[in-house]
């Protein structure tokens, strides 16, 4: 069983880097480094899965920080156009088809869930090029697809297993709330260890059930 961890920085994998039964891929922070990255890797070596780890913000306070969910539906909130007020998609503007794969209805769906051994919950996830704490902003991305987490990298790594036909899952650990760029009060010990803990069972699980 091939497998391989994918996560934007070496930061947030530190607790299992030096482990040598896990194969790790270390793309870079957003979205075009880890299309490049995750994609390059596929030209070279064809895994069974691919799991992507990192921290990411919250959209809702009673999800507690450190936190660790599983994404079910990801997409590029930022992708599109800012017109009166209004956000709209590449989908709103005619620009590329909902349903065209590797989309369904304009989002990026992890069919392989049910098959992973998770004990996490599922949820919907968007993914921003720019973050930002401008609350009128979040509250549009909040209104237009009703999101838990935010990441720099997520719908990149969907995206590409999509493409490619690769079983995959995408786990996020809360290390702040969208909108709070003040680290002081974001607690990224507590997501890390977490988010850690996590890859590992989710690993020993994949391998001992060989799906």
């Amino acid at each position: 069983m091939q497998i391989l961890v994918v996560a934007a920085t070496s930061f947030e994998i530190q607790p299992i880097l030096l482990r040598d039964d896990i194969q790790i891929l270390v793309t870079g922070v957003g979205i075009a480094s880890t299309v490049y990255a995750l994609t390059k890797a596929l030209q070279n070596h064809r895994y069974d899965m691919i799991i992507q780890a990192g921290v990411g913000g919250s959209f809702d306070a009673k999800l507690a920080i450190g936190e660790v969910v599983a994404i079910k539906n990801d997409l590029f909130a930022d992708a599109g156009a800012w017109e009166h007020g209004q956000l709209r998609s590449l989908f709103d503007l005619k620009l590329s088809d909902p349903v065209k794969q590797p989309f369904t209805q304009g989002k990026l769906l992890n069919p392989h869930l049910n098959s992973f051994p998770l004990a996490l919950p599922a949820v919907d996830a968007v993914t921003s090029g720019l973050v930002t704490d401008q609350q009128a902003l979040i509250a549009l991305a909040r209104e237009k697809y009703d999101p838990l987490i935010e990441s720099m990298e997520g719908a990149a790594f969907q995206y590409v297993c999509l493409m490619e036909k690769i079983p995959f899952v995408q786990i996020r650990s809360v290390s702040n709330l969208v909108g709070e760029r003040n680290k002081a009060h974001w607690n990224l010990p507590l997501a890390i260890a977490q988010l850690n803990k996590s890859i590992v069972e989710l690993v020993n699980a994949i391998k001992s059930s060989r799906i």
